[in-house]
């Protein structure tokens, strides 16, 4: 399916098996929907570290901590 949580799930596997830059495509479908998601950052930032995509690993990283603090902030 197309839908970004599947996309998101074989970008994981995808990852595991070490198939990186097909893992990358998933993530990259499923990111305009999941944008919000700390996850999908967090693992795009592996991803791209993996390619060696140093400057994007961790602006995905930046992001993945931002939402998270935001997310924390706001929990009672």
């Amino acid at each position: 399916p197309n839908q970004p949580l599947c996309r998101d799930t074989r970008g994981f596997i995808l990852f595991r098996l070490g198939r990186y830059r097909e893992a990358l495509s998933e993530y990259q479908a499923a990111l305009p929907a999941m944008r919000h998601d700390p996850g999908i950052h967090q693992r795009l930032s592996q991803v791209y570290a993996k390619l060696g995509m140093d400057e994007l690993s961790t602006q995905h990283a930046d992001q993945a901590r931002r939402l998270s603090e935001a997310a924390a902030s706001v929990q009672p």
